[in-house]
């Protein structure tokens, strides 16, 4: 009834009535919260922000740690000589006039994604000020989010605000019941929610077409959100070695290579791996990548043809003919690998 008529007063009236009501009862969290948000109106941002707390820490839903428990982590942390990391001074800093609201945050407890990179900030220049970590500079396109995980996201927050303590009517959700896709990427997070896709094939999906659009970066998004979260698989490290190739991030994608190979060898993984350290000057590694993936296959063409070429440009013609003779003395149905060694042949004089 109060937070009803409030409107009705001036914002000076209103909080002298909301005072009021505060010295008389103090432990409701909501004269605190509409005291904070006239606080606000009138520009007492301070004053606003400590309301709030207040309000949080009075809150009968328990959701979120009181300040008292910050205090006491604090604390301790001194105490014992444990490093804390002042992660809410930090939000604190870098939300406007000083109060964290939607800029970091999806509702009254969970951070969004602008949110947790700004807490691995404060983690990360915590970890570089104790000399635990290096200084390296993350970008915000390096987090493994894709469009899919965010309208995934968003789906889930409509169904809980849609829903009790948001909601008190008493009335069934419907909310999500309205939702239709409007984009290839909605309908994606759609099938994800609804069940019908697995979140795994929904990002290889979304992989698949930024590849065909072109956008590379949007490909790698999703190759490198696979990768992290399914680490074991051999084929999410193979997309991603494949994605910063493309990216031409060569380097990068050697590692990722081979963290393939060492999970399960294969000759196309091999050969892969092979051309990047050609693009990257590393003949002798490139040699040892071609010679194994001929090595797990000796019936692969390309196989046979890429370590041939790579013998004959680090001048070992006499090798380079020598497999290549041998494999299409095996192999006469196939076609590339005979040309190639028709034309090595009149080269070197055969």
């Amino acid at each position: 009834m109060f937070k009803d008529s409030i409107g009705t007063f001036s914002s000076e009236e209103a909080m002298l009535n909301v005072s009021d009501l505060i010295n008389r009862e103090d432990d409701s969290a909501e004269a605190f919260y509409i005291r904070g948000r006239l606080h606000g109106l009138l520009g007492q941002h301070e004053l606003a922000r400590l309301d709030f707390e207040k309000a949080r820490d009075r809150d009968l839903l328990r959701f979120r740690a009181p300040t008292d428990f910050n205090e006491i982590i604090q604390s301790q942390a001194s105490e014992n000589g444990a490093f804390f990391v002042p992660v809410l001074q930090d939000l604190r800093q870098r939300s406007p006039d000083g109060i964290i609201g939607s800029e970091f945050m999806l509702e009254h407890l969970h951070p969004n994604i602008e949110g947790y990179y700004q807490l691995q900030e404060s983690f990360y220049k915590a970890l570089v000020e104790r000399h635990f970590a290096p200084n390296i500079a993350f970008s915000r396109k390096e987090i493994a989010v894709t469009e899919v995980d965010s309208v995934f996201g968003s789906l889930r927050l409509i169904q809980l605000m849609d829903s009790w303590p948001f909601r008190t009517d008493g009335k069934p959700p419907t909310a999500i019941q309205r939702y239709r896709p409007e984009t290839y990427v909605d309908s994606l997070a759609w099938a994800v929610h609804q069940g019908e896709r697995s979140w795994a094939e929904a990002q290889s999906a979304l992989r698949l077409y930024h590849e065909r659009a072109g956008n590379h970066e949007g490909a790698l998004r999703a190759a490198r959100t696979l990768q992290m979260h399914l680490p074991y698989l051999p084929e999410a490290n193979a997309r991603l070695g494949l994605a910063l190739s493309i990216s031409d991030r060569k380097e990068e994608a050697v590692r990722f290579f081979k963290a393939t190979n060492r999970i399960e060898e294969t000759t196309a993984v091999y050969l892969l791996l092979g051309n990047t350290y050609l693009d990257l000057g590393q003949n002798s590694e490139a040699e040892a990548s071609f010679r194994r993936a001929y090595e797990l296959d000796p019936d692969h063409e390309d196989a046979a043809i890429r370590l041939t070429a790579i013998l004959a440009a680090t001048r070992q013609v006499e090798a380079a003919m020598q497999v290549l003779k041998a494999h299409v003395a095996k192999h006469p149905e196939q076609r590339r690998a005979a040309y190639v060694l028709q034309q090595m042949t009149s080269m070197n004089g055969g």
